[in-house]
């Protein structure tokens, strides 16, 4: 249907400089008179008689008469005409008043007739006119009287209102006609650029305008724009630009499209970002606004299409089915409130937008199906599409996915019979391109069926034919042979890919199959069958001038290879006497190569050398001898073939001297000058993968310098693909482990340092995990140096950075215990405390546990006896045992925590307590020794401990709680009931302590003799029964007996009771009137301890 424009006409009024002229008024105002009621017949064929007779008139009015003829044509569906009449009209009055609204017309005219390329030419074409006219000094319109105004409109001085919103509208055909052609991002960003440099001109326009104010004013010119911008930055698929161009015209005054036109581009820019969730908010807010049918029926779509974009299938595929049974049953519009034309319009929209989506529907559905493998009802619904002759346009589309499906069932009838469909309905170079694709890669599917490969070539031929790009049968073969292999190779079928390679080879003749199919042996690694083959065809292929000496390249290559360094240098050499300089270039290379592997590293630089002296001198001959192709090839053409080939061969050869340079005679400045000549040529190749490797050398050899060279350094890392840094940073990575399990701290420590400021000064840092890395590594080096104070500075920046980290237990824990071995027990205990909040704030209880155990026996380490470090220890053992029965986290350390806080209670007399947390151990060991295996003898023996202490406890609980003497038959008993002798010891010290209460000294000295001969009892119970007894100095026989116990073997190596036995002896010896015993005693205490107290007693 007629595609409907707004342009605003005005009544034709005749002005008096008219009316003075030789002028047939009556035919002028018929002619007016027509085209104002609609009579555009009439009305064109008045205006045709005028401009028969140019001669009669005057400029202005034949000016009319062109513009509004040629508006007539194009209102009455003559595009021919109406197409010859605008280019008239430009042509003989460029500078008219009706010249933008005159270009915008014949820009949709063309538009309509598919000539989008003229159509965009004459846009652009315009637009740059009027940017270089009326930019940048605007100069404003003088009014002036009425007969000198109406002859300065072939004078175009200024910009008027209308002019500035047929400009516009201008620039939005323009932009439809760039984004429907054949277009690429230089145009468009070119034309974004134009805009964007037009905007001041039109605002200044507006600015000038006498008043009254224009109809089309400056904010409505600026959201225009905003929308012309928006579209163009979704040509270049920058989605969120175009979003916030979108939205920022939404809030602003726009006459170009509907606020909905703009909302559905917006909505169209979420789904492209894949944000979805606004663009749900937005169709659905929209949905409940409007009331134009066409716009809900879009917006239908757009819903169910989110879920298919969501990936959420089975809903896609209910909503289509709904959205096609709703929109196919009701093709008529409610035009109850509309007028006549407005229905008749509005019934065009529907019409046309439901096409459109109902054949997206139908398309996305099959996709639904094919996701959900639904295949058979994925084909029935594209046969709605494929045998609906109205949507033949659309058959493409739907042939090319049905391809996909015919494959995914092996129907390779169906496959072929839809493979000369695509090739039969291509019609553009993406759609041949992409059926050539499809063939081919059918022929692969069915092991290159030659019936098939004959009938498709007719196919094929024709297509090409059409085009005027029609190649000899046999090469076509020997294109679709190397394709068809290249396809088995890709997917690693390298017997089936070498087959059809040597079939082709055998069919066609053409050295490119058989070179192709020696390449892929060596790349499989293959060299003896990929030599074999060479060798064989050195005798047929030997007066090729041509293939001769690439395939004795390929010989050499492969020699090289297997390292029959001889023979390879007797292949090169003979391609040193070539003409062609790509290939004598090319084997110089090659003898480099080989006297680099035969470590004759300065013959491989000269070497080298000649081939970039070949290359270079070929280059710069060429500028002025023409027996080469052209090198440098023009700005607007593609590179030729000969200048890649001789790049990539001058990159090698720069590369390969760097390196030399570079690793294996060390000669930094020298490597850099050749790493930089590389990487020229890398970057006229496009060739990014090496780019990567040279700058990552170059940053490397920065970085070592030992003068400062961070910036140089920075702009190669800044250059590099994100994922050329993650392999840079991996191997700086591996390096410095390599040097850590050498034990070499002081290099290792220097890669691992680089990563780290890499972090600094560049704007692409490390990858996390491989900075958490050298953090980690960093600390290890510090604490095994010694130096835990610097290893405890970059703990602090990891946990910065890193405070999920597992690795900052350990590092925690290794700081302390460096610290510890210092004997720095403060700061070991503070960083363990660290440790247990950082662990606490992000929930990590296992560490948390960790860490206050570290504490608490760091505390005990620090002074065991000390009461205030007890205590702490003991506090922070009772935390970790909370800790762990409230998040059941029952460990090893659990037990330990639960042992150590039941002595410290024993210690502390608390032993019913002690005798619970015992008890806990008893519990919960079996399960943890489970869980735990490598720590099963430990835990075995923390339950024995805990077994033996609680008979303990409840031996020392029998003689509780007053210690009377009614108690020690308990006691007895208890001991009784134990088998540990080390238990039944402290049991009988026990009953010697009540006797000593009780002054019952005899008795505690027989019970002593008695026990001591049993059990292990330690000397101290003895050194106090001993002070019992000389503190009474009316029982001689008691000291008798004293002095003869002190005079046994007993104590004779008790060093550390001495000085008290000295003094004892003494004091007995004269309570026994034995007064040169007791002087011979107390002398020896006076020679051996000066100093003694007991001195003093004895005086």
């Amino acid at each position: 249907m007629k595609k409907i424009i707004i342009i605003i006409y005005t009544t034709i009024i005749l002005s008096t400089s008219q009316l003075l002229l030789a002028v047939d008024p009556n035919l002028i105002n018929l002619a007016n008179r027509a085209f104002n009621e609609e009579l555009y017949e009439f009305a064109i064929k008045n205006y045709q008689k005028i401009l028969a007779t140019p001669q009669s008139y005057p400029p202005n009015i034949l000016e009319q008469a062109q513009f509004y003829v040629s508006t007539s044509f194009y209102l009455t569906d003559q595009p021919a005409l109406a197409i010859q009449s605008f280019q008239t009209f430009l042509s003989q009055f460029p500078k008219s008043q009706y010249k933008y609204e005159a270009t915008h017309t014949l820009i949709l005219t063309l538009q309509e007739q598919n000539q989008f390329e003229a159509a965009f030419s004459l846009g652009r074409k315009t637009l740059a006119e009027t940017h270089a006219a009326f930019n940048p000094h605007y100069a404003p319109h003088n009014a002036k009287n009425s007969l000198t105004q109406s002859s300065s409109r072939l004078k175009k001085t200024h910009l008027t209102a209308q002019d500035v919103s047929f400009i516009v509208k201008t620039m939005s055909a323009t932009t439809e006609a760039l984004a429907i052609g054949t277009s690429d991002e230089t145009r468009i960003e070119d034309f974004l650029t134009l805009i964007k440099d037009l905007r001041p001109t039109l605002e200044a326009a507006l600015s000038h305008t006498p008043k009254p104010p224009p109809a089309y004013t400056s904010k409505e010119v600026a959201g225009d724009l905003l929308i012309i911008e928006g579209d163009l930055l979704t040509q270049l698929a920058d989605h969120p630009e175009a979003a916030n161009r979108y939205k920022t015209a939404l809030k602003q005054s726009f006459t170009l499209v509907s606020k909905k036109t703009v909302r559905l581009a917006l909505i169209k820019s979420y789904l492209e970002q894949r944000q979805y969730n606004l663009a749900e908010e937005i169709l659905t807010e929209t949905l409940y606004q409007t009331k134009d049918k066409a716009f809900q029926n879009e917006l239908n779509f757009f819903l169910v299409h989110l879920a298919y974009l969501k990936g959420n299938y089975p809903k896609a595929i209910i909503g289509y089915k709904r959205y096609l049974d709703k929109t196919l049953q009701n093709q008529e519009p409610n035009s109850t409130t509309s007028s006549p034309s407005q229905s008749a319009s509005e019934l065009a929209n529907i019409t046309r937008v439901k096409e459109k989506y109902s054949v997206e529907a139908l398309l996305h559905l099959a996709l639904s199906y094919q996701q959900t493998e639904q295949s058979i009802l994925a084909l029935k619904t594209l046969s709605r599409v494929l045998t609906n002759p109205n949507l033949q346009s659309h058959h493409y589309r739907a042939h090319n996915l049905a391809y996909s499906l015919y494959e995914l069932i092996e129907d390779d009838q169906a496959l072929l019979e839809t493979t000369e469909e695509l090739l039969r309905l291509a019609n553009n170079v993406g759609d041949r391109l992409t059926a050539l694709e499809k063939s081919i890669l059918f022929i692969s599917r069915t092991g290159l069926a030659f019936d098939f490969v004959t009938n498709i070539h007719a196919l094929i031929e024709t297509r090409l034919a059409e085009y005027g790009n029609l190649q000899p049968a046999k090469n076509l073969s020997a294109d679709l042979y190397l394709k068809a292999a290249t396809y088995h190779y890709q997917n690693n079928q390298f017997e089936q890919s070498f087959n059809l390679f040597k079939a082709g080879y055998n069919l066609t003749h053409e050295p490119k199959l058989i070179f192709a199919a020696i390449e892929g042996l060596i790349e499989q690694k293959q060299f003896d069958r990929a030599l074999t083959t060479a060798l064989s065809l050195e005798q047929q292929l030997s007066s090729n001038r041509n293939s001769a000496p690439y395939l004795h390249d390929l010989i050499g290559f492969i020699y090289i290879k297997i390292n029959d360094l001889t023979k390879a240098r007797s292949y090169f050499e003979l391609n040193t006497q070539q003409q062609d300089l790509s290939l004598k270039a090319h084997a110089y290379f090659y003898l480099g190569e080989i006297a680099r592997l035969e470590e004759a590293y300065k013959k491989a630089i000269a070497t080298y050398q000649q081939a970039e002296t070949i290359l270079t001198t070929a280059t710069t001959s060429t500028r002025s001898n023409q027996t080469l192709p052209e090198v440098a090839a023009q700005p607007h053409t593609a590179p030729h073939p000969e200048k890649i080939a001789f790049q990539s061969l001058l990159f090698k050869i720069y590369f390969q001297i760097a390196k030399i340079h570079d690793i294996t005679l060390p000669d930094p400045a020298t490597a850099v000058r050749y790493y930089t000549a590389a990487l020229d040529q890398a970057e006229s190749l496009a060739d990014y993968s090496n780019q990567n490797i040279i700058h990552i050398r170059l940053a490397d050899l920065y970085l070592n310098k030992k003068e400062p060279a961070p910036i140089k350094a920075i702009d190669h890392l800044e250059k590099l693909t994100p994922q050329a840094a993650q392999t840079y940073y991996t191997g700086l990575l591996k390096l410095g482990s390599v040097y850590f399990n050498k034990n070499n701290y002081d290099k290792a420590l220097a890669y691992y340092t680089r990563i780290i400021n890499a972090t600094e000064i560049t704007q692409k840092p490390p990858p996390s995990q491989i900075l958490e890395q050298a953090y980690n590594q960093r600390i290890l080096i510090k604490v095994k140096l010694n130096a835990p104070r610097e290893a405890y500075y970059y703990l602090g920046k990891m946990e910065l950075n890193f405070p999920q980290s597992p690795l900052l237990a350990e590092n925690y824990t290794r700081i302390a215990d460096a610290f510890t071995v210092q004997k720095k027990w403060d700061t070991a205990i503070k960083i363990q405390l660290e440790a247990a909040a950082h662990a606490s704030r992000i929930s990590n209880i296992p560490w948390n546990i960790s860490a206050l155990f570290a504490a608490a026996t760091t505390e005990l380490i620090k002074n065991k006896t000390r009461k205030k470090n007890r205590n702490l220890a003991y506090t922070r053992f009772k935390d970790i045992i909370e800790l762990s029965e409230t998040h059941r986290l029952y460990t090893v350390i659990y037990l330990e925590a639960c042992f150590e806080a039941a002595v410290l209670n024993a210690d502390k007399g608390e032993h019913v307590l002690a005798g619970k947390q015992f008890r806990k151990i008893l519990t919960h060991a079996p399960l943890i020794a489970n869980q735990t295996p490598a720590s099963r003898d430990f835990i075995v023996e923390l339950q024995t401990q805990a077994t033996e202490n609680l008979e303990r406890i409840d031996i020392f609980l029998a003689g509780s709680p007053y210690r009377a003497l009614t108690h020690i038959p308990a006691i007895k008993e208890k001991i009784q009931n134990v088998s540990s002798p080390q238990l039944k010891a402290e049991g009988a010290n026990l009953i010697i302590e009540k006797y000593l209460e009780k002054n019952r000294i005899e008795q505690a000295l027989a019970y002593l003799k008695y026990a001591e001969k049993l059990w292990p009892l330690p000397k101290k119970t003895s050194i106090n029964v001993m002070q019992a007894l000389i503190k009474v100095k009316d029982y001689p026989n008691l000291h008798a007996l004293a002095l003869n116990y002190f005079l046994t073997d007993y104590f004779k190596d008790t060093q550390q009771h001495q000085e008290f036995l000295y003094y004892a002896a003494a004091l007995s010896s004269a309570h026994l009137s034995k007064g040169r015993d007791s002087t011979r005693f107390k002398q020896k205490l006076k020679r051996e301890f000066p100093t003694s107290t007991y001195l003093k007693n004895l005086n």
